[in-house]
């Protein structure tokens, strides 16, 4: 039999023979393909030429980032630190205090998170709904929708992190005063949403057209949002429900959006529609560690406050990164992983391809751990108090 394969058993059959027979064979780490899964803010690559409104002059100074999976910009220009299909795209923006990402809308979703300043953001035809949404707060963005933002400064330059659901997101569609104000400029969108810079002796491709703007019957179609509406979109920070049950080992967590990994009984996120992905802040203070847990899916590690080492394989083959501060780590699939709070802690944003829950596949040392703590898996896979279930005969 090969035991490298997935087994249909679940958690809940641990004690007899399947005890001894795991779900995966861990696959081990090098420590040159964890250095390559590595993105560190010194290594980010802003590109200036990423979309058509590059010389709109409210747009000056905007920066775009493109840090892991296919990425959706209009220009062969952007730079793409690690290019791997994970089922979601992670990018970044930044911007002058006051300047705008213009109105534009996406089929797949769209979720922002600021890691430095306060944003306002837009929404509607005519750009006429607008909400605040300040550092460490997450806006998932209705799709079919034309939306912008302009930055509002606040401490260090505004830079906001980026999800984008799906490997291909089908482009974007820009509000037809954007395509207007472009043109004068110069520079037109190809029917394959690429940009064309006219002014520098660029033309259009054989057989290609120039993208139409989107029509006006067709824009009144679209679906509309109050702010009252729009809220329920937004997840502040001020109002996480941070859970020290979610995972075995060390660390809190708070879901964000999706149904993610926590562990924790009853802990659900605000935003719980399909988005692709899954999104779940993690907290560890200084030195604290994680359990160790493997996962077949994608996953996404940023980050956004303080450092922490990201730990593969066990025992002997142990390889460690260490992330500071904007850093990323894209965790290989079929890696055992855990992660340790550096020495001011951390703060990281996880995101976890798929809609479905993610059951991880905790390593031995850590189940032990936990149940040497008076906590078990359930039969959903929960945490929860051993002696509670081996008192009803679990």
């Amino acid at each position: 039999m090969n035991f490298s394969a997935k087994l249909p058993f679940p958690r809940r059959f641990a004690g007899n023979i399947f005890d001894i027979i795991p779900r995966y064979m861990p696959m081990t780490v090098t420590p040159a393909q964890a250095r390559r899964r590595h993105i560190a803010a010194e290594e980010f690559a802003p590109c200036a030429e990423a979309f058509l409104d590059q010389r709109n002059p409210d747009s000056a100074g905007k920066l775009n980032y493109t840090f892991i999976g296919p990425g959706v910009t209009q220009s062969d220009k952007q730079v793409i630190n690690l290019s791997e299909a994970h089922g979601f795209n992670v990018g970044g923006v930044t911007l002058p205090a006051g300047n705008i990402n213009n109105l534009h809308l996406h089929f797949t979703a769209e979720v922002f998170v600021s890691i430095a300043g306060e944003w306002d953001f837009m929404w509607g035809n005519k750009g006429e709904n607008s909400a605040r949404v300040g550092r460490f707060d997450a806006f998932t963005i209705p799709t079919w929708i034309f939306r912008g933002f302009v930055a509002r400064g606040g401490g260090d330059e505004p830079f906001m992190f980026s999800i984008l659901g799906g490997d291909d997101t089908g482009g974007i569609i820009w509000h037809p005063s954007v395509l207007a104000a472009a043109e004068k400029k110069g520079m037109r969108l190809t029917s394959k949403n690429m940009v064309l810079d006219l002014q520098n002796g660029e033309s259009l491709p054989a057989g290609e057209s120039y993208m139409p703007p989107m029509p006006e019957d067709e824009m009144n179609r679209l679906p509309s949002f109050t702010p009252e509406e729009m809220e329920k979109f937004i997840v502040r920070w001020d109002n996480l429900q941070w859970r020290a049950d979610a995972l075995p080992g060390g660390g809190e967590m708070a879901a964000v959006l999706g149904r993610g990994m926590t562990a924790a009984r009853h802990h659900r996120a605000q935003v719980e529609s399909a988005h692709g992905f899954a999104v779940e802040w993690l907290r560890l203070r200084p030195g604290e560690k994680t359990g160790k847990w493997l996962a077949e899916r994608p996953q996404v590690a940023v980050v956004f406050e303080g450092a922490a080492d990201v730990v593969l394989n066990s025992g002997n083959d142990e390889v460690c990164e260490k992330l500071n501060t904007r850093s990323l780590f894209s965790f290989p699939r079929g890696a055992m992983r855990g992660l340790t709070g550096g020495d001011e802690g951390a703060v990281i944003l996880l995101a976890t391809g798929g809609d479905e829950r993610l059951i991880p596949q905790w390593d031995k040392q850590t189940e032990e751990a936990a149940r040497a703590a008076g906590m078990v898996f359930d039969a959903d896979n929960r945490l929860s108090p051993r002696n509670v279930l081996q008192s009803a005969g679990l």
